[in-house]
């Protein structure tokens, strides 16, 4: 009976532990991060460019990439983090900037919608002339 509870133990952990969000990028691994604010650094009739700032779980993060998808007028952005896959990190919560640029197709009113988890976003719209 030990020896099934302890082949179930080791199955359960095996799942749990290929069962990520993150992925592997070589010597990194990165993941979506929360986005905390954002702030509009510049905005014409065909870009806007925005400078996030997003949260990571450890000492070692930094920005990695975005990425951006329109449905009509509306933008979903994703903001990525990486850190070393051997680094030796203090776990604390550091949040990095994360610059970000949209291009518009034309002008109008258009929302943006920053991931912060599956669930929520930290949404903001405008008009751009």
């Amino acid at each position: 009976m030990k020896t099934i509870i302890f082949y179930l133990s080791v199955s359960i952990l095996i799942a749990l532990g290929s069962c990520s969000s993150s992925s592997d990028q070589g010597d990194y691994f990165e993941r979506a991060t929360p986005v905390l604010t954002q702030t509009v650094t510049a905005k014409t009739s065909t870009i806007v460019s925005f400078l996030a700032r997003a949260t990571w779980g450890s000492s070692c993060g930094s920005f990695s990439r975005s990425e951006v998808a329109r449905t009509d007028s509306v933008y979903f952005i994703k903001v990525f983090g990486r850190q070393p896959k051997d680094a030796v990190c203090l776990t604390v919560v550091i949040s990095f900037e994360a610059p970000i640029t949209v291009n518009i197709p034309s002008p109008g009113t258009y929302s943006f919608k920053f991931w912060k988890s599956d669930s929520t976003s930290k949404d903001t719209t405008f008009t751009v002339q």
